[in-house]
């Protein structure tokens, strides 16, 4: 008679059930023993949904043991594989059969497929087949006991390099932090002594070390070796902090070109997140800048190994493995040299400060800093700012091409009403009846929006978008490529004659616009050769506009609004100054805009809050100029 099925022991064996219905629907109704092929199928279905019936087993192992190693071997493999019934075949005594299974395992570098073999026996008074289960089933390298474990083979990382393809980022001791609850004698103190010396906001610290096992290394902080030396004798004897040392792919120093390089670490779970499978909490991953937006270049794609592990834990030799692929290096155009001047003149700002350094003969990016604490996102190549007087090299050649000559006698009035509004020199003043080039030396808003009317609204455009204004270039990775609207009245068309309004742009922007005037071509600045988009670049300019531009932005320093940089060694350096307003504060607030160029060195330095491009921006400029290595 058939012998009624155990319970199954989960909701996620029912269609293993029903499968093994069809093995004992015919028992005692045929003469002959049942086919083993729907046991076998029953099996392979069960394993790939989580779950054997006790009933399609042996004696000889139970569904509870049976489906805990299966379990645990999902669980080190990363999932149910997918099972397949190849072959089923009968011994000749007609009691025992083997079937052929092809496994096939999803790992993170990819699949991994292998054949095993399955005993099967007759069951008891021939009313069913049955597993005889053995470890050399699940593979048929495992003897009794022993276990599979898999693990992700991350290659090393691949480095970012500068101009010359050298490496900025290298492998440089690091100190990491933590914190071991089960030694703290006094979290306060630990977490006031952290807070005071490393900068740790104590709440989600204090958080996290009262959620953790007692004997967890809560990690707080990763300094290098030489930031962690000055704070070492204070840090050390307090009881519960722990200090490992390491390495860590760094670059140069602390501040280096921060917000574009970004720097590696432990990843967060939304990096982990957006990484390539094989990667976990205890890998180096990108968490920003270049080093997170090319992370798929720059980490690879790790590999997999699956290793036979002896009941004792140790393991025993690979039974398959897949080497990883090693990610590329990214190339830059940054020049280490120009690179720490620019990084040390804005270290100090007393307000989000940024410099674009670019090379006017190839239009590549040379320099990119951020400060005064090497700041966070990339504003220097994404940030939409008024760019005020700055603007006035662009209105220039626009002025130009409408007829207005270097040496054509302007007004220049303290104050100008243009259709019905008031507009004043930034820094007050008023300098009568000058030449043309006098008032852009001077930085004169009322000449300018006084000659609004001579300026059509097409020619303007003409000429911002041979600047490179609203065009479809790219350096390599996001950066704004300004905009000039058209406008909307005639107010904001006077004002966009001063680079308000809605008139918009960036540093980087800005700095190819200089760059122009210093190479009389516009170039579309280029940061990563390999990724850059050069959009309808480069764009010639009229030689008999960028001769009078240039000649214009030599007396902005001799005699003019950029007299600070005027002492700096080496070639003569031309600039023009920009103060723009924004917001809608009263009297409006401002940024301090200060562009130039110095041989084949043009940049674009912007002091957020800045009261006046000048006196503000001027003296940074002046820093990196100083500090720049010649010859």
């Amino acid at each position: 008679m058939c012998r009624a099925s155990h319970p199954l022991p989960s909701s996620r064996v029912i269609s293993a059930l029903a499968a093994l219905a069809l093995v004992l629907a015919g028992c005692g109704l045929l003469d002959s023993a049942p086919d083993p092929d729907p046991a076998a199928e029953a099996f392979a279905q069960g394993w790939q949904e989580g779950g054997i019936p006790d009933a399609l087993l042996a004696a000889s192992a139970s569904a509870e043991t049976v489906n805990e190693i299966l379990e645990n071997t999902a669980a080190q493999l990363g999932g149910d594989p997918i099972v397949e019934v190849r072959t089923v075949e009968r011994d000749e005594q007609g009691d025992g059969a083997t079937a052929r299974l092809a496994l096939t395992w999803t790992l993170p570098a990819g699949a991994w497929s292998y054949e095993t073999t399955v005993p099967l026996v007759l069951g008891q008074d021939e009313e069913g087949w049955q597993v005889v289960w053995s470890t050399s089933v699940l593979h048929p390298e495992l003897t009794e006991g022993q276990w599979l474990r898999s693990r992700s083979v991350v290659p090393e990382r691949a480095t970012i390099l500068d101009a010359d393809d050298q490496p900025l980022f290298t492998p440089l001791p690091v100190v990491h932090i933590g914190v071991e609850p089960q030694a703290v004698e006094n979290l306060d103190q630990v977490l006031a002594v952290l807070a005071d010396l490393v900068g740790i906001d104590p709440g989600p610290l204090r958080e996290r070390v009262e959620a953790a096992a007692p004997d967890v290394f809560v990690d707080v902080i990763t300094l290098r070796q030489e930031d962690f030396e000055p704070v070492r004798a204070a840090l050390e004897p307090v009881p519960g902090l722990l200090f490992r040392e390491g390495e860590r792919p760094l670059a140069p120093t602390t501040g280096f070109a921060r917000a574009l390089l970004g720097r590696v670490g432990a990843p967060t779970a939304e990096v982990l997140e957006e990484a390539r499978p094989g990667f976990g909490p205890g890998d180096e991953l990108g968490l920003s800048g270049l080093q997170r937006q090319f992370q798929e270049q720059l980490s690879g794609r790790p590999g997999s190994e699956v290793v036979v592990v002896s009941a004792e834990g140790e393991a025993l030799g690979p039974v398959y493995e897949t080497a990883p692929n090693f990610g590329a290096p990214l190339r830059t155009t940054l020049v280490p040299e120009i690179q720490n001047a620019a990084d040390a003149a804005v270290v100090d700002a007393a307000t989000p400060s940024m410099i674009v350094a670019i090379r006017p003969s190839s239009g590549e990016v040379v320099a990119v800093a951020h400060g005064p604490d090497g700041g966070g996102a990339n504003s220097a190549f994404t940030g939409q700012y008024p760019p005020g007087s700055s603007f006035k090299v662009v209105t220039s050649a626009a002025l130009f091409a409408a007829g207005v000559e270097a040496d054509e006698m302007v007004e220049c009035p303290e104050t100008a009403t243009i259709f019905g509004r008031s507009f004043r020199n930034a820094e007050g003043g008023a300098f009568g009846t000058v030449p043309y080039r006098e008032a852009f030396a001077r930085s004169c808003n009322t000449t300018f929006v006084e000659l609004t009317p001579r300026l059509p609204d097409e020619v303007m455009a003409q000429a911002a978008g041979g600047f490179g204004f609203g065009g479809d270039w790219s350096p390599g990775i996001p950066g704004f490529t300004g905009q000039v609207p058209p406008p909307q009245d005639d107010v904001e068309r006077a004002a966009s004659m001063i680079g308000q309004g809605r008139v918009l742009a960036s540093p980087l922007l800005m700095a190819s616009v200089t760059a122009a005037v210093a190479d009389g071509n516009w170039r579309p600045p280029v940061l990563l050769p390999d990724h850059a988009q050069p959009g309808a670049g480069p764009v010639a300019l009229d030689p008999a506009t960028v001769d009078a531009l240039q000649e214009m932005m030599r007396q902005v320093v001799e005699a003019g609004t950029g007299t600070t940089v005027a002492g700096v060694p080496g070639e003569p350096v031309h600039a023009k100054t920009g103060t723009a307003e924004y917001g809608d504060e009263d009297p409006p607030r401002t940024h301090a805009w200060f562009i130039g160029y110095q041989g084949d060195l043009a940049f674009a330095v912007l002091v957020e809050d800045g009261e006046a491009g000048g006196s503000v921006a001027g003296p940074v400029a002046a820093r990196f100029l100083e500090q720049f290595p010649r010859g």
